[in-house]
């Protein structure tokens, strides 16, 4: 059976009670308010593969539990700190954030308790590369692969001049640098290049640079919010451009924020399959637990499958690891993996393949469905 604790205040006394002895704890840190939020679509992903791992026998005997830790936009570090001590779990899951995630990195935390963190919500090349990446098993493609798979999509559709919306933060400026450098390679002109506020940006002022430079078409990198708000008002400025948003951007966000018809026409990365295309097994596979949980079964989401990929790629961890793993066997085992091929997705960590490599382009219809 695959238990569930989902903590929105505290860490409770629960957590620090004896664990039975045929359990193994995952643990999560995530924002958890929004019961529509990526994070807790995340959850569901994860709770539901567990579960079906669990139906299957678990990990060499042990059934595998869940326990999610709502945190806010700065506590990262000790709220995983509190997570680490009491739940003592042999790995974290389905972790988000580029800045939470280099916060946890630089606090040492994962590295002094022994725990990988496997399913990280972030393209960021400091968390593949950077001091303490080799405790991060990445279940998605890096920002450097979107930006090169989406410039070659706009110069197959005859894009001549970009322009690059993004946030004023870190991972903004490691986008304007990809982007430029890739550009640069393709031998287009210079990109034009708009940051703006991550929280409530007027994109009025960018529009309207965009459209002075005769830019004719906008990557857009930011939250679901700040992607959502640029589409609308770019269309409503006669914006005729493509507008391609990076897979930070949630599509269920975006038409939660503006509506299907406003979000019309607005492309978005996709870092896992179709939850829906039945020609994909994992995508099967998936759509085939969703019917087994009945009427209270979470709707298919992007990030409901990523958290399954996540969930799935731990339990071949732990698979390799053996029984009772500690954390340290844990990430010497996904080390080992050269290639997880899930049914249409693959993860790997030994080979040339380090994370997923999993990108597609999909486009919002007038319906509010993801068209690929």
């Amino acid at each position: 059976m695959c238990l569930r604790a989902v903590l929105l205040g505290g860490v409770p006394a629960l957590l620090a009670a004896p664990l039975w002895a045929a359990e193994l704890v995952l643990g999560q840190v995530v924002p958890l308010d929004d019961p529509a939020s990526i994070g807790n679509q995340l959850r569901q992903g994860i709770e539901l593969c567990l579960a079906d791992i669990n139906r299957r026998g678990g990990s060499h005997g042990a059934s595998l539990r869940l326990v999610s830790l709502h945190r806010g936009p700065d506590d990262v570090v000790p709220r995983t700190r509190a997570l680490l001590a009491q739940a003592k779990p042999v790995a974290l899951v389905g972790m988000m954030g580029t800045g939470p995630t280099e916060a946890l990195l630089a606090s040492g935390l994962l590295a002094a308790a022994a725990v990988p963190a496997v399913g990280i919500r972030s393209g960021a090349a400091t968390l593949r590369d950077g001091p303490g990446a080799r405790w991060l098993f990445h279940t998605r493609a890096g920002y450097a692969a979107e930006v090169s798979r989406v410039l070659e999509h706009l110069r197959t559709l005859g894009a001549t001049r970009i322009g690059l919306y993004h946030e004023r933060s870190a991972f903004g400026a490691e986008l304007r640098t990809l982007v430029s450098q890739r550009a640069a390679a393709l031998r287009w002109g210079g990109v034009v290049l708009q940051p703006h506020a991550p929280r409530a940006a007027d994109p009025a002022p960018a529009i309207a640079a965009f459209v002075r430079a005769g830019v004719n078409a906008v990557l857009v990198a930011g939250t679901s919010e700040s992607a959502a708000e640029f589409h609308r008002a770019y269309r409503r400025a006669g914006g005729g451009g493509h507008v391609v948003a990076l897979s930070t951007v949630d599509a269920a966000q975006v038409l939660r924020h503006i509506g299907p018809a406003d979000a019309r026409g607005l492309a978005v990365v996709q870092t896992v399959p179709d939850p829906a295309d039945p020609t994909v097994r994992f995508s099967r596979e998936l759509q085939a637990l969703l019917e087994r949980s009945g009427p209270a079964a979470p709707r298919a989401t992007p990030a409901l499958a990523e958290g399954c990929i996540a969930a799935r790629t731990v339990a071949e961890g732990l698979r390799r690891a053996g029984p009772n793993p500690s954390g340290e066997r844990l990430r010497m085992a996904l080390e080992s993996i050269a290639e997880l091929d899930l049914g249409g997705v693959a993860v790997g960590y030994a080979g040339p393949l380090r994370g997923g490599s999993f990108i597609d382009i999909a486009v919002l219809d007038g319906h509010g469905r993801l068209r690929r």
